[in-house]
């Protein structure tokens, strides 16, 4: 099953080099050039630096088209010279023939569109007639318009008032081959209007689209389980350590009546211990080598069907090494380990009696105890100075190994203790025979302890995150708005009447205009946040972004040309100095302080009336509208609405709502108590069968009704259970208490109860089901008897 999933795995990813050559064809780099045309503007970008001579090409590529035919769906168009680079991006042409006029399409992938058709898209703005058919070598389920260079200028100008589409650039070649020559060649060909505009944008630099193939190339090939190597790395580890130890227990148990005997007449019981041994080695080889195989192969005949579900072109039968390393290494260790501590000693005295179990001694060694309590602690202090000096990521990894260390060691702790009361009630009873089968009860404990520590430091973890992502970060709208801007600074638009008729179709208010002013204040020391000015049309308008009503003072302030301040620092007793580009020396102007909220003050130092600004000869720019006093359905419907009216995503603002994102590492965690659980009921559950045989006939004697097997039963699980709750409580979130100490603000402590609650019930389900397992095989083996 592991080398299955492990191959599996491998076969549903991309090889690097076919990625590298999706992406880059022949050539040895890209940029993305992060300029945009909307639909209905005209695209020049793409024609000025598609230069094949000098070893350039260039592909203008919108996934935002849709056609009037399915206006839900979004399709990805290109415009590239495709008769001549198609085949080195992996397109071969199957039927018909290549575009080569504006306007004609060829369709990659699987479409519903047949060749010959014309179609229209954009509300009736464009024109696309298909020409041919194609098949895309990499991703041959995804459907992509293949166009002649000049589709997207046929778009009609109409198209901007319905769509937010818009295509982009990105360059290839061969001969440039770091990010300063690509910028070189993009100045010295781009006419000076563009230039000036790409110089323009906010927070973008040309450089950041720069990716070299050999990035690409060059990574290993990676599936999911190598990102999650820890996670699967201790279920390889784990399954097969489990099913090997599982058969040395029950052959120890099965001879050790034999080697008793042996002892008895004398007779050396090594040779009977070499037997088992080659026995099963023996077995272990042939389930392990023929199951890898067997794994490995069903993996290799399925390749084809992996690589269709998930839409690529298969890298091939592929060998996991490292996992089946790992799934070896384990089960050879485990095969040896069991053979050691079975193997027989010279003194009788060692398989008879209670100090017979040198599993007991050893769990009841005082130098494991405190080993692994030492080790408890350099593990945690060792992950957290990594995390320190490697960044918060390393947690994610290596998190597991203290709280698993700190488990084993809260493990030995509690079961060392010895019940003194007198077992006549099935409590004591079951205490004694936990303390008797210590080293199932701590193997018990550690293993649930391990599952819901894990659990509570992954959601622990994720929960701490998302805390200090809300104090870091502080949304720019309040809860219950909702923003669109009128035009974004890679030239995506949005008009007033597309944004009013948002408003009219869901039946909200008209959104409030706010505008960014050229005006700002003077720096002043000690304040920090904003220092523009902002502006809007009325003290109503301004009331509802700020949700409130404004004072009679603050109306009046606004009505006769003031601002409303957010700090009296601005302030010059009743007055505030401005500052703009018309007005070097500044301005006086009435002015009053008031509470903005901790939202609007990181938009604007203050507030005036659109007519003041006017009158000052502020400039007036980055208009945006805002929809209040909105519930949370009314946001998701406003979203969804505007989404659907073309409005682009990078055009609106939406009140940032951080969530906790669950690790993976939580449902590997759930399983595993679930899964845990039931097994260690049905562990419990044998041993003490075996302890109570020969006890029934005691209390029958004594006069005890014939439950009694069943409530110690109850006792031994439910104590476990309990013990590994508390202990896992502790492990996980005393490791997070103390990471997030180590880390200081940066990581604050939070607890998520709801995972609590889930840890609880896994372990109360888990333990239900064994107990009904149980409770079956009893019946069964009754009814045979």
């Amino acid at each position: 099953m592991l080398s299955w999933a492990a191959t599996a795995d491998r076969q549903m990813s991309m090889k690097p080099a076919d990625d590298a050559q999706m992406q880059f064809g022949d050539r040895a780099a890209l940029l993305q050039i992060p300029l945009y045309a909307n639909a209905g503007e005209k695209e020049s970008v793409r024609s000025a630096l598609n230069r094949p001579g000098d070893g350039v090409i260039a592909v203008a590529t919108s996934s935002d088209l849709y056609l009037d035919t399915d206006q839900e769906r979004r399709r990805a168009m290109s415009e590239g010279d495709w008769p001549h680079i198609g085949q080195e991006f992996g397109y071969s042409l199957t039927s018909g023939r290549w575009a080569d006029k504006p306007g004609e399409v060829v369709v990659a992938g699987e479409s519903d569109l047949s060749e010959g058709e014309t179609v229209t898209g954009l509300g009736g703005n464009v024109n696309l007639t298909v020409v041919g058919k194609a098949e895309h070598r990499f991703l041959p389920r995804l459907e992509t318009l293949l166009a002649f260079p000049g589709t997207w200028n046929t778009i009609d100008p109409a198209a901007a008032e319905i769509s937010a589409a818009a295509i982009s650039t990105t360059l290839y070649s061969g001969t440039l081959t770091n990010s300063e020559a690509f910028e070189e060649y993009v100045y010295s060909h781009l006419d000076e209007k563009t230039a000036a505009q790409l110089d323009s944008l906010d927070g973008v630099t040309l450089g950041d689209g720069f990716l070299k193939r050999s990035l690409v190339e060059d990574r290993p090939h990676r599936g999911i389980a190598d990102q999650y190597s820890f996670v699967f790395g201790v279920f390889a580890l784990l399954l097969p350590v489990s099913l090997v130890a599982f058969l040395w227990a029950w052959s120890k148990k099965l001879l050790a009546p034999v080697n008793n005997q042996l002892y008895t007449l004398g007779v050396n019981p090594a040779p009977l211990w070499r037997a088992t041994f080659r026995k099963i080695g023996l077995a272990v080889a042939l389930a392990s080598l023929p199951g890898m195989v067997l794994g490995v192969g069903v993996a290799w005949l399925v390749a084809p069907a992996l690589a269709d579900l998930v839409g690529i072109q298969g890298p091939g039968p592929q060998i996991p090494t490292k996992w089946l390393a790992v799934i070896a290494v384990g089960v050879i260790v485990s095969f040896v380990a069991g053979g050691i501590i079975t193997r027989p000693r010279v003194s009788r005295s060692v398989t008879v009696g209670a100090s017979a179990d040198r599993a007991q001694r050893a769990f009841s060694s005082k130098k494991l105890f405190w080993g692994t309590g030492v080790a408890a602690v350099l593990t945690l202090v060792g992950v957290g100075a990594a995390s320190m000096q490697l960044g918060i990521d390393v947690l994610e990894t290596w998190a597991p190994l203290p709280v698993a260390a700190l488990s084993l060691f809260l493990s030995l702790a509690i079961t060392g203790y010895v019940s003194r009361k007198s077992p006549i009630k099935p409590r004591p009873l079951a205490q004694r025979l936990a303390t008797y089968h210590r080293a199932l009860t701590v193997f018990a404990i550690a293993l649930l302890s391990i599952a819901i520590g894990n659990l509570m430091f992954s959601s622990t973890f994720a929960q701490s995150i998302t805390a200090a992502e809300k104090k870091s970060l502080i949304s720019p709208l309040p809860d219950d708005q909702f923003g669109v801007e009128q035009e974004h600074p890679n030239g995506l638009k949005a008009s007033e009447k597309t944004v009013n008729d948002l408003a009219h179709k869901l039946g909200l208010k008209e959104p409030v205009a706010v505008t960014t002013t050229r005006g700002e204040f003077d720096i002043i020391e000690g304040v920090f946040g904003a220092y523009g000015i902002s502006a809007v049309d009325d003290a109503d308008a301004l009331g509802r972004i700020l949700g409130r009503a404004l004072s009679s003072e603050e109306v009046a302030t606004l009505d006769k040309g003031g601002l409303i301040v957010r700090d009296s620092a601005f302030l010059d007793g009743s007055q505030a100095r401005i500052f703009s580009e018309n007005l070097p020396d500044g301005e006086l102007l009435p002015a009053v302080q008031a509470d903005f909220g901790e939202h609007w003050e990181t938009n604007a130092a203050a507030f005036m009336l659109t007519k003041t600004a006017k009158d000052h000869r502020l400039s007036l720019e980055g208009l945006r509208w805002v929809f209040t006093d909105l519930s949370e359905s009314q946001q998701k419907e406003l979203l969804a609405e505007a989404l659907d009216s073309r409005i682009s995503r990078d055009l609106l603002q939406v009140p940032l709502k951080q969530e906790a994102s669950t690790p993976s590492n939580v449902y590997f965690s759930l399983a595993s108590a679930l899964i845990g659980s039931c097994v260690i009921v049905i562990m419990v559950s044998r041993t003490n069968a075996k302890s109570l045989e020969a006890l029934n006939s005691t209390f029958w004697t004594l006069g005890l009704p014939t439950s009694w097997q069943r409530w110690v039963l109850r006792w031994s699980i439910g104590s476990i259970a309990v013990k590994a709750f508390v202990l896992g409580l502790i492990a996980g979130l005393g490791t997070a208490a103390l990471v997030s100490q180590l880390m200081g603000d940066v990581l604050p402590f939070t607890i998520d109860w709801m995972t609590i609650l889930y840890a609880a019930a896994a372990l109360v389900l888990g333990s239900i089901v064994g107990l009904v397992i149980v409770g079956l095989s009893s019946q069964k083996n009754n009814a045979h008897a």
